[in-house]
């Protein structure tokens, strides 16, 4: 643990790390196990969506700059980020009323309860951030 201490605190400069910093602001050994708990696909969702690393505008847009960044759900030239997509976008607004009882939602999002979080991704329907439905 205190190693992860170390390395977190060196990522401090504005962009390193920054979408995980909003879900992990300090080292929480409690959370990690949680989600580590999950069925893989949960895992791998709530992975690529905590940490950015997905399949939204924004870092589709890293892997391809051809690709927009703007959000296409909305009509507000937002950048479809993690961010966005939870906290922000109109098109989510009866969605997150509905699982975590606000409209908007401020970063960090470290005291969200992660079976919402899961509720939220899976009642998204974007294939993005929806896991696959475990065959077994």
């Amino acid at each position: 643990v205190q190693s992860w201490k170390v390395l977190c605190n060196a990522l401090r400069e504005p962009e390193r790390c920054r979408q995980t910093k909003q879900w992990f602001p300090v080292v929480n050994r409690a959370k990690s196990q949680k989600i580590l708990g999950y069925n893989r696909s949960q895992w791998g969702k709530l992975n690529q969506f905590m940490t950015g690393h997905n399949h939204l505008g924004y870092h589709s847009n890293i892997v391809d700059p051809d690709n927009k960044k703007i959000c296409l759900l909305c009509d507000f030239n937002y950048v479809q980020d993690t961010q966005h997509i939870l906290a922000e976008c109109p098109y989510f607004l009866g969605l997150r009323s509905n699982i975590f009882f606000w409209p908007f939602l401020r970063p960090p999002f470290d005291h969200l309860p992660i079976g919402k979080v899961l509720e939220f991704l899976h009642q998204s329907e974007m294939t993005a951030l929806v896991w696959e439905a475990s065959k077994g």
